[in-house]
């Protein structure tokens, strides 16, 4: 992707429910809060969360001048969380 445009019709599109879930399965079933819930409170949850992403992107593609003036913070944040990524990936190699 090429564009943060492209990043919001992917988002709208259904990737939302691919980033959400992949989220869930990375970071969120190390903790016992979230393995105390039942598996249709999760998907539910998931849902939720993924309609929520995929709104906000739809409402951002309506309104590209947001996706302008946002478009700085957007791209630090996603060389932190990738960097971020890297260092707890070199963290599980290690052990």
């Amino acid at each position: 992707m090429e564009s943060w445009n492209e990043v919001m019709v992917w988002l709208t599109t259904g990737g939302s429910v691919g980033l959400v879930a992949w989220f869930v399965s990375w970071l969120l079933e190390d903790y016992a809060w979230w393995t105390n819930f039942k598996p249709q409170t999760k998907k539910l949850l998931i849902l939720l969360v993924a309609l929520i992403i995929g709104m906000v992107a739809q409402f951002l593609m309506v309104h590209p001048e947001l996706i302008v003036s946002m478009e700085p913070y957007l791209d630090a944040g996603v060389l932190i969380v990738v960097a971020w990524i890297a260092t707890q990936v070199a963290h599980k190699a290690d052990k």
